[in-house]
């Protein structure tokens, strides 16, 4: 039961999120769209790290990590929040590895449905600084 609870409350949560970023958007707020590449990414991944993100946090559904060309080209940083269109809105609280570029990595509590997501093109929305 707590399980569904936590699962309940995690799907209002991402519903409030994205609907707060789209009227911010509708409002005429500057915003951008870029083209990147979307993968996935589990605990496995952050074995190393013992599930703490780049930014210092307990990772968790809903966090995205960004590759360091996209962070720096478009000014974004833990925090902020993106919407990836198809998939939601996002935040970001992780970078990927140095040698990846275009990327956006989204958490995901399981490995087999990290694998099946594979590789997207999907676009970011996000809004100018």
């Amino acid at each position: 039961m707590a399980i569904v609870n936590k699962f309940l409350l995690a799907t209002v949560v991402a519903i409030m999120s994205f609907l707060t970023f789209c009227l911010n958007l509708n409002a005429g707020e500057n915003h951008k769209t870029v083209p990147v590449k979307v993968t996935a990414y589990t605990l496995f991944e952050l074995k190393d790290s013992e599930g703490i993100t780049a930014s210092g946090k307990e990772v968790k559904v809903g966090y995205v990590a960004i590759s360091r060309d996209l962070e720096k080209k478009h000014g974004l940083s833990f925090g902020d929040k993106i919407h990836l269109k198809g998939l939601g809105v996002f935040e970001i609280q992780d970078r990927t590895h140095y040698s990846k570029t275009n990327l956006i990595d989204v958490y995901m509590e399981s490995y087999r449905r990290a694998l099946d997501f594979g590789v997207r093109e999907l676009e970011m929305v996000f809004r100018k600084k």
